[in-house]
């Protein structure tokens, strides 16, 4: 049996630390609020767009009034798009601070893990809010048996209320989970940008749901009048363009909420590039003894056996 190979005397393989994922994480984390803040400034831009829409729009067929809402659709949709890049470039943020939770000692790990379970609840029940709104707006209107349509509005208020109620659920868990985050990683100074990037965050679906309850009822005459017109005969009443302040509302508040929190990553950013904090080097992985590394000595292989004359016959 030939030996295994032996390492040179007095030499020992050391495997180099592992490199800290924490300053990847946040700046992917920087871009993915970044996006954030491109995604609520487009939506309050669609907000005001559709208020220019509804300014200058008067009384008319139906067929016209879709056709003048066309294009803020498209740019709904554009939106839409932002948002899936918005997670995407987020979660490889994520992904890199929860591989390095504990470079910055056990209180900032135990914050990344319950920072992780904060992110799974909100997207599940952001999963949840998006098919409850869906299902009661689709309940308001249903169809008759002669082939026309009825108009329930209390579904429209149903569905609004349940989607202010599931949106500041869904805020307050958004909120803890960028608090948690880099809790333990920014200055002091920068905890009461966290804390008030927090409570604004959390209060904007609130704020918006009530202004959204008040100008509903215009909403309603529109649906309604939609309805009534099936063959596109029928006027379309007068919209208030304040119907469109919701949007926009929602759309500022967020962008100021996820700028504060741009100010407070990118101070825990430059904490750790100047070394005001240093991320805890963690013990090399260790070697198992079934799998020898190099430098390596050759091989001692045994000296193959003499040659034998061949036996006579």
């Amino acid at each position: 049996m030939y030996p295994y190979p032996q390492p040179y005397p007095g030499t020992a393989y050391v495997q180099p630390p592992p490199q800290p994922r924490t300053p990847s994480g946040l700046r992917w984390s920087l871009v993915g609020i970044a996006l954030i803040i491109g995604y609520f400034a487009t939506t309050a831009l669609v907000g005001v767009a559709l208020g220019g829409v509804l300014a200058s729009f008067q009384p008319t067929m139906v067929d016209a009034f879709l056709a003048a809402v066309g294009a803020l659709l498209l740019a709904t949709v554009l939106v839409l798009i932002l948002g899936i890049l918005v997670l995407i470039f987020y979660f490889i943020g994520f992904g890199f601070l929860y591989a390095g939770r504990n470079e910055f000692g056990p209180g900032h790990a135990r914050n990344l893990q319950i920072s992780l379970i904060l992110m799974i609840l909100a997207v599940v029940i952001g999963v949840v809010q998006v098919a409850t709104v869906w299902i009661l707006n689709g309940s308001a209107i249903r169809p008759t048996g002669g082939g026309g349509f009825v108009l329930d509005p209390g579904m429209f208020y149903t569905a609004a209320v349940a989607n202010a109620i599931l949106g500041i659920t869904i805020a307050a868990l958004v909120a803890a989970h960028f608090v948690l985050n880099v809790r333990a990683l920014v200055a002091p100074r920068h905890d009461f940008v966290l804390y008030v990037a927090a409570a604004l965050g959390t209060a904007t679906p609130g704020v918006v749901g009530s202004l959204t309850l008040l100008q509903l009822p215009q909403y309603i005459r529109v649906m309604e009048a939609v309805v009534e017109s099936q063959s596109g005969a029928v006027l379309l009443p007068s919209v208030d363009p304040a119907i469109s302040l919701p949007l926009i509302l929602a759309g500022a508040l967020g962008a100021a909420t996820f700028l504060l929190y741009l100010w407070a990553y990118r101070g825990a950013v430059v904490r750790i590039r100047t070394g005001e904090i240093k991320a805890i080097p963690l013990p090399p992985a260790p070697v198992t003894p079934w799998a020898p590394m190099y430098p390596m000595a050759p091989a001692a292989f045994p000296p193959p056996p003499p040659a034998q004359p061949p036996a006579s016959r």
